[in-house]
C-alpha cells in the first residue's frame, strides 16, 4: 500500500511540474494556481476501490456458485420429467391393463351367471359323450393343425396367444386362474384324437389353478373319470413352467419344446410340438397312459365348466 502511495506521489509532482514549467510563458501573465497533494484523500480512493474490487470479486464468486446450482437444478429438472414420462407410460399401460382386467371379469361375471341360470334350470347336464360341442363349456386349449407355435415364453402363456375361438390357441394362464377361482367348483374335460380317428377323453370334477405368485400351479385336481386315462394325477400340485421360467429341477420346458405344469419332467404334455401323420410317433403332443410317451396325438382341447349340481 505504502509502495502505491509513494508512485502516487511522485505521478503527481510529474504532472504539476509539467503543467508549470511545459506552459506557454508567454500566452498568459497569471501564474499557474498551486496545486496541493494529499496522500490522505488518495489512501482513502484506494481503500473504496480495493473495497469496490472485493465486492465484486465476491459477487462473481456468488454469481458462479448460482450458476453451477442453477445447472444442477436444471439437470434434476430434466431427471425429474424423465421419471414423470416413464411414471405416465407406466400409468397409461396399467390403466389399460386395468381396463382389460374389468372387461373380463366382466365377461366372467356374464357366463357364470349364464352357466348359473342354465345349470339351475338343468338345460345342460353333465354328458359322458367326448363330443366337444357340449354347452357351457369354455375352451381354453386346442391343438388341431399345427398353425400356431406353443413353443412361447412366460409373458406370452400369461397372457394367452393363438387364433381363437375356431382356430389353435391358449386362453392364458392368468385368465384361466381367475376364470378357475370364479366358481366353487370347476370341471375338467380333456378331449383326444389320435391319427386313426379314434377319439377318448377324461374328465376331472374339481380343477383350479394359483396366481402368478404361485406360478399358477394345480392347487385342486379333482377325481377322475372316463376312458383316456388319468397322466394328470402326476402333474397334481406342479407349478407351470415355460422355456424361460423353469419351476422344476429339470429344464423341462426347453427340453420338450413346450410350457406344462411338469414335474421331471411329465405323463401329459399338451403343448409339446405338433407332429404331421407321417412323424405322429415322435414325442410331441402327448397323453401317456392312451397313446405312451412317443405318440404325437393330432388333436387336444382341454375345456372348464362351473360343475352342475345333481
Amino acid at each position: 500500500m505504502k509502495s502505491i502511495l509513494v508512485i502516487a506521489f511522485i505521478l503527481k509532482i510529474l504532472i504539476c511540474d509539467n503543467a508549470v514549467y511545459g506552459a506557454d510563458t508567454n500566452s498568459s501573465s497569471t501564474p499557474p494556481q498551486e496545486e496541493y497533494y494529499n496522500p490522505h484523500e488518495d489512501e482513502y480512493g484506494l481503500i473504496l476501490w480495493e473495497n469496490l474490487f472485493l465486492k465484486v470479486n465476491t459477487l462473481l464468486a456468488e454469481t458462479k456458485k448460482l450458476n453451477s446450482n442453477i445447472a444442477d437444478m436444471k439437470t434434476h429438472i430434466a431427471d425429474v420429467n424423465q421419471k414423470i414420462d416413464e411414471l405416465t407410460k407406466i400409468q397409461q399401460q396399467q390403466g389399460i391393463e386395468i381396463k382389460q382386467i374389468m372387461n373380463h371379469s366382466q365377461g366372467m361375471h356374464n357366463n357364470l351367471s349364464k352357466w348359473t341360470v342354465e345349470a339351475s334350470n338343468g338345460s345342460s347336464p353333465l354328458s359322458n359323450s367326448t363330443s366337444n360341442s357340449s354347452l357351457n363349456w369354455t375352451t381354453i386349449l386346442r391343438r388341431m393343425d399345427g398353425s400356431v407355435d406353443f413353443y412361447r415364453n412366460w409373458t406370452e402363456y400369461k397372457t394367452g396367444f393363438g387364433n381363437p375361438p375356431d382356430g389353435e390357441f391358449f386362453i392364458g394362464l392368468e385368465k384361466l386362474h381367475q376364470l378357475t377361482t370364479s366358481a366353487e367348483n370347476i370341471e375338467l374335460k380333456i378331449i383326444l384324437r389320435d391319427w386313426e380317428g379314434e377319439e377318448r377323453y377324461a374328465l376331472y370334477d374339481g380343477f383350479q389353478i394359483a396366481d402368478e405368485g404361485q406360478n399358477y400351479k394345480i392347487t385342486i385336481l379333482g377325481d377322475y373319470s372316463g376312458n383316456a386315462g388319468d397322466p394328470m394325477a402326476y402333474h397334481r400340485g406342479q407349478q407351470f413352467s415355460t422355456m424361460d421360467k423353469n419351476s422344476t429341477a429339470y429344464n423341462c420346458a426347453q427340453w420338450s419344446e413346450g410350457a406344462w405344469w411338469f414335474h421331471s419332467c411329465f405323463e401329459s404334455h399338451l403343448t409339446g410340438p405338433y407332429k404331421q401323420k407321417e412323424k405322429a410317433f415322435n414325442r410331441g403332443v402327448v397323453w401317456s397312459k392312451w397313446k405312451g410317451f412317443d405318440y404325437s396325438l393330432k388333436y387336444a382341447e382341454i375345456l372348464i365348466r362351473p360343475k352342475v349340481k345333481n
